[in-house]
């Protein structure tokens, strides 16, 4: 009997398998090791890459290196370009001489900045024109305009291209290191001007074509010539809203203060919501007007007392939130006393009306005050029916002498007082502040600013022919009405102070703004 293989255990099965698997490996071996060098793992292509990677980090950091100091230098000049049309701008006035002047500041100013010498800037750095958008040709040096067009250059450009090429030229650093480079040219760019006129957009018209007159009030010991202009006289308040040289209607206009006098339009802006924050600010949206003729509109009633009184710190009561004013657009004047009434407390008897009161003579809608002065001898009116007088400047003489007091010639009326009662040296508006008998209202918070109360007027030249119904006309000056006490709906209280003439017109110039 054949002798039986005794059979293996599961754990010795599990050992030879892996002994057999094992010298399966080391057969295959030999081969491996044999395999040629070309297959073998590629140890120096990385070196390469990160060579060539190197050279572009390097290059990417000169170009961002050199652009950055080309970046920094560029808003250095950027800046003093800025500077120099804004310091230059605030030099027009509408004459010869503003250009002179601009030009001289710009010149000045450019010699400031670091790397310039007195070599490298010449007047062409700074041009003229009357459109801030005009093309780069159409910009005039001062040496070709004339006396005329003097009147309506009102912006400047600053051209930084203008000076030398080692001031606006910069030589790449890190990036020449790759080859040559041509250098970088900085020339920017400025443009400034005036784009606003202070004048309100108001109008009356003026009760004569004259700017200057005499008005003679005489007694049997005093003589006083004193002067008017364009009909009024100095120290009188008149009510805006009841005047009219040529009838006896009310005749007041809106001022269309978005439509340049040059313009020629048949549609005029004065809507209320258009008027709001023009009559707020008291600006027109336009530098000039010369000789120009305005576009206007003839007013039945008067709807903007609220915009007037924000003067006087009183915000909202428009009856509209979108048309009431605001303190930034719309400061209060720093003296915000009111002189209504018993608010004149430098007369001996309270007035009862604020503006002087409104009374037809002949054929003209004027005021007790424009009466002849042997009339109002014979008439004597009660002093109060002249309104509030003098609150911010005495009248003068034709010699532009101060008239102190005299109260009894120049306002024939019942009373016997000569002069104003406790009258400060000048006027109440200029008394000291903070708080003294003329002026008791706090300083308002700011921002605020002193003479925001006067309203610069336009008067016009409105024909006997065409009386009132015209819808443009030719300024004869700006009169200069302080507002003695709040508006309303009825009464514009503007004592006379003066006026500014057409030729002075750049005195009224706005504030000067960076166009581009």
């Amino acid at each position: 009997m054949r002798q039986m293989r005794p059979a293996m255990k599961p754990a010795a099965r599990l050992s030879a398998r892996l002994a057999a698997r094992s010298a399966a490996r080391s057969a295959v071996r030999p081969a491996v090791r044999s395999t040629p060098a070309l297959a073998r793992r590629p140890r120096g292509v990385i070196l390469i890459l990160y060579a060539l990677v190197l050279v572009l980090v390097l290059a990417f950091t000169g170009l961002v290196v050199d652009l950055g100091i080309v970046y920094l230098r560029r808003a250095q000049l950027q800046a003093a370009a800025d500077n120099m049309a804004i310091s230059a701008a605030l030099k027009l006035n509408g004459t010869a001489g503003g250009l002179a002047a601009a030009v001289a500041d710009a010149v000045a100013r450019a010699a400031t900045i670091p790397e310039v010498t007195a070599d490298d800037v010449g007047t062409d750095i700074l041009r003229f024109s009357a459109n801030p958008y005009a093309g780069a040709g159409d910009w005039l040096p001062q040496g070709s305009i004339d006396a005329a067009a003097a009147a309506n250059m009102m912006y400047v450009r600053i051209d930084i291209g203008a000076l030398s090429a080692a001031v606006r030229e910069w030589q790449p650093l890190l990036m020449g290191i790759f080859g040559g480079m041509a250098p970088f040219d900085v020339r920017p760019v400025a443009v400034a001007g005036r784009r606003s006129l202070n004048v309100t957009p108001f109008a009356i018209c003026a009760r004569s074509t004259e700017p200057s007159g005499t008005r003679t009030s005489a007694t049997a010991k005093t003589t006083i010539h004193e002067r008017i202009s364009y009909g009024f006289r100095h120290g009188v308040a008149y009510n805006l809203l009841r005047l009219n040289p040529h009838g006896t209607d009310p005749v007041f206009y809106y001022v269309d203060p978005l439509t340049p006098p040059d313009v020629d339009t048949a549609t005029s802006k004065t809507t209320a919501t258009v008027m709001a924050p023009f009559m707020c600010s008291g600006t027109l949206a336009y530098p000039r007007i010369g000789a120009g003729r305005l576009w206007i509109a003839r007013q039945a009633t008067f709807g903007l007392a609220a915009q007037l009184n924000s003067r006087f710190n009183e915000y909202g009561g428009a009856g509209n939130a979108a048309l009431d004013c605001t303190r930034e657009s719309a400061p209060p004047d720093i003296n915000i006393r009111n002189y209504a009434q018993a608010g004149a407390i430098w007369h001996h008897e309270t007035p009862v009306n604020t503006s002087a009161a409104s009374m037809v003579i002949g054929n003209e809608l004027a005021t007790i005050a424009d009466l002849p002065h042997a009339t109002l001898t014979a008439l004597k009116p009660a002093p109060t029916e002249y309104g509030v007088r003098w609150s911010f400047r005495s009248p003068r003489t034709t010699g532009n002498v101060r008239i102190a007091s005299a109260w009894d010639v120049l306002y024939p009326s019942t009373s016997a007082h000569v002069a104003p009662k406790s009258w400060p040296t000048d006027a109440p508006y200029f008394a000291s502040r903070p708080a003294t008998t003329y002026d008791t209202e706090p300083i308002p918070a700011k921002p605020a600013f002193d003479g925001r109360r006067l309203m610069h007027i336009p008067l016009l030249q409105c024909e006997a022919a065409a009386g009132p119904n015209i819808t443009r006309a030719t300024v004869l000056a700006y009169g200069m009405f302080f507002l003695t006490a709040p508006a309303s709906s009825n009464e514009i209280p503007g004592e006379f102070a003066g006026f500014v003439s057409v030729a002075s017109e750049g005195t009224l110039l706005g504030a000067v703004e960076l166009v581009r």
